[in-house]
């Protein structure tokens, strides 16, 4: 298998990257508001869950990875095509939930090549490889949006075009055709391939060699209320995320700060993220899981804090406290990630059926699609003050019941640690 390859992730990854940031301004540049924005956001989230479930047992069941990756990187042309040509609010939601269905297809494809190229990855190391792939697609993909305004947010799309060609063509050139190594060990792994796009699309859920046989192999224990706990204050702190970020785009734009600067701002947050995954990649130390996740809640509620309490006493330099508080969500939201993630494969490693991981992908993301929706109501019925303190105090809520459970229900995660 071919290591370079894994440079077809970067246009992939910039192009979802892109869109994220495109989307919400795009509404907002053809007057829509900020329920438009939720409900863009929603549906985006909504359809990427039976998605996830049908394009892993598709992939499961042909093992055409390059074929599929392809079917992916080609249905995005037309979406982007649509997105450019026909600029209406609806088409745009849209177009946003159809791209949402075929980019999920790409997912288990990448995932199962990059097993295979290595099945022995260590889950921090898969992590930290698959994720600042992903990040440094998102710059590629911000950078150019600095120099973009209301007048011109169309012509970003074309932009995704030429990513989309050059995504197509190192896919062609790189990516090796399938072959069927009919070992013992293969087969036991492809056993297992259903699951790896819940796994995938959610960016708390990692996949790694080691991960998918302990879910094959499975020991039962009895108290597996522990999962349900643990999930509890994931899907809290998830909800405060989608409650937040959705009405983050639409805040900035109405407080003055243009489409460049947003572009900015979230440039920022993927500065935060890399810097902590680049840490990951070359630190030896062991890391107290417990300690990790809180330090990450208690982060993540105070720089959305940071973002939008100054604009109350003046906007004097609102546009630079942004941007630092976005760089400092970045680095909770990646501490966040690899706390969340590891503590759970600990807690679903114990148990019998490997359904809980299907759980616990639907937990997580019907809180992201009813929050999403929720936070363009408030913040359009409302006031974006309210919306964004009922984030904080959920993402807080879930530090508490965290701390709660950790200390009444699994006081094992107090010396869990991370090997990095």
């Amino acid at each position: 298998m071919k290591r370079d390859w894994m440079f077809t992730i970067l246009p992939i990854s910039a192009i979802a990257n892109g869109l994220s940031v495109l989307i919400p301004l795009y509404i907002l540049a053809l007057k829509g508001d900020v329920f438009d924005v939720g409900v863009a956001v929603a549906l985006f989230n909504l359809i990427g869950i039976p998605a996830s479930l049908f394009w892993g047992d598709f992939t499961d069941k042909i093992k055409k990875n390059k074929l599929i990756i392809l079917i992916s990187i080609i249905g995005t042309i037309p979406i982007l095509l649509i997105l450019y040509f026909i600029a209406f609010i609806p088409s745009i939601e849209a177009s946003y939930g159809v791209y949402s269905f075929i980019a999920t297809a790409a997912s288990p494809a990448i995932n199962i090549l990059i097993m295979k190229r290595n099945r022995n990855l260590s889950l921090p190391k898969y992590f930290s490889e698959y994720s600042i792939l992903s990040i440094l697609g998102g710059f590629i993909a911000l950078i150019p949006g600095i120099v973009l305004d209301r007048q011109n947010i169309a012509d970003y799309l074309i932009m995704l075009l030429v990513l989309n060609v050059i995504a197509l063509i190192l896919a062609i050139k790189l990516i090796e055709k399938d072959r069927d190594h009919s070992t013992k060990q293969s087969k036991k792994v492809k056993q297992s391939f259903s699951l790896l796009n819940a796994l995938s699309t959610t960016p708390h859920i990692l996949t790694g060699y080691s991960l998918i046989e302990r879910i094959r192999k499975a020991i039962k224990v009895r108290r597996v209320k522990n999962v349900y706990l643990l999930l509890l204050t994931m899907a809290l702190f998830d909800a405060g995320l989608a409650l937040f970020n959705t009405s983050y785009i639409p805040f900035l734009n109405d407080r003055g700060v243009n489409f460049a600067g947003i572009f900015i701002i979230n440039i920022a947050n993927y500065i935060g993220q890399l810097v902590v995954y680049t840490l990951f990649m070359y630190f030896t130390k062991r890391f107290n899981l417990a300690a990790y996740y809180e330090t990450s809640t208690l982060l993540r509620g105070l720089s959305y804090l940071l973002a939008f309490v100054p604009f109350i006493f003046t906007s004097f330099l609102f546009f630079y406290t942004n941007i630092v508080a976005y760089l400092f969500s970045g680095v909770a939201y990646a501490m966040f990630n690899v706390a969340s993630s590891v503590m759970m494969y600990n807690q679903i490693g114990k148990l019998s059926r490997g359904h809980y991981i299907g759980i616990w992908f639907s937990i997580l993301s019907l809180s992201t699609v009813v929050s999403s929706f929720f936070s363009g109501v408030l913040s359009q019925s409302f006031n974006y003050y309210l919306t964004f303190s009922i984030a904080i105090i959920i993402i807080l809520g879930s530090f508490i019941a965290f701390r709660s459970i950790r200390r009444s229900y699994i006081p094992e995660l107090s010396s869990q640690k991370i090997s990095l």
